[in-house]
């Protein structure tokens, strides 16, 4: 109903596991010993996220988010190791399984809203994970390196939203745009630095405020390729069309439009994702 997260080969593209924040599945849709009963809130926007463990050549992280709209949340994970054999039948390669059957917690990371992203270190090995803190317009980064978590740093007064539901990066910028959960409030874009994890505040995408009654106001955001232009998914409700609408950051004061076939006429709109081909699906609901 929510989020989810998917651990693809970084060569082939090929499927290693994926998981709803529930549970972890393998690549032949079986959920992995060691791999149920994750606790993330299913219906948040990014219960979970997935990252390489520095230093290490098959086992990811698995972080898991509970935050609920306006009840903080915290972050934990558990590890899949895609080395052992989990539900594989001899002589098919291991399908991997989870390390243990329960979460170890990230110190510090209470609080949080829905919103959850990782971004790996300019140095090719490390990587950033970057929450909010429910409530108030500020963030934590938290570095992780071989030895597991070693730095939070939070960086108080960014911006104006307060309940995150999603983040979405730019790689080419390096450029964070965060969807609100709050009534009238814009899309916020943030710059990040993956050398040092250093986050501030760039520029609102104007006119994006959407009045809302419910805790989905814009549900998610995604880039295009060359970080021209945003996009973002109005979720819809009584009284407000769901729509995916243009952003073109060249042109910030008269560029926000829908992109969707006229008239429109689809009753509430979800996920954006781009795909390796450049193209942006999506998930929206017809009627």
């Amino acid at each position: 109903a929510g989020g989810s997260a998917v651990a693809s080969d970084q060569v082939n593209g090929n499927l290693l596991f994926y998981t709803d924040g529930d549970n972890i599945f393998d690549v032949s849709h079986a959920v992995m010993p060691n791999g149920t009963g994750l606790g993330a809130n299913t219906s948040g926007n990014q219960p979970v996220a997935i990252a390489k463990v520095p230093g290490q050549t098959t086992q990811y992280y698995v972080f898991v988010n509970n935050a609920n709209f306006t009840a903080g949340g915290s972050i934990s994970f558990r590890i899949v190791d895609m080395a052992l054999f989990g539900n594989a039948v001899f002589p098919t390669p291991a399908l991997g399984d989870a390390t243990t059957a329960a979460n170890t917690a990230v110190p510090g990371l209470t609080g949080t809203s829905e919103a959850m992203i990782t971004i790996p270190h300019t140095n090719g090995d490390d990587f950033w994970l970057i929450t909010q803190i429910n409530g108030s317009p500020d963030y934590r980064v938290t570095l992780f390196t071989p030895t597991g978590p070693t730095t939070t740093t939070t960086f108080a007064g960014v911006g104006l939203i307060q309940v995150a539901a999603n983040f979405s990066y730019h790689p080419g910028s390096n450029r964070i745009a965060v969807s609100p959960q709050e009534t009238t409030r814009d899309v916020e874009v943030l710059s990040f630095d993956p050398a040092t994890g250093v986050l501030g505040f760039q520029q609102r995408v104007l006119s994006s405020g959407i009045i809302t009654a419910t805790n989905q106001a814009i549900y998610d955001t995604e880039w295009s390729d060359n970080g021209q232009f945003l996009y973002l998914s109005i979720h819809g409700e009584p009284g407000i069309q769901a729509d995916v609408l243009q952003y073109d950051l060249t042109n910030p004061l008269n560029s926000l439009a829908s992109v969707l076939p006229q008239p429109n006429t689809i009753f509430r709109s979800y996920g954006l994702q781009m795909a390796p081909d450049s193209s942006i699906y999506h998930l929206y609901q017809g009627t």
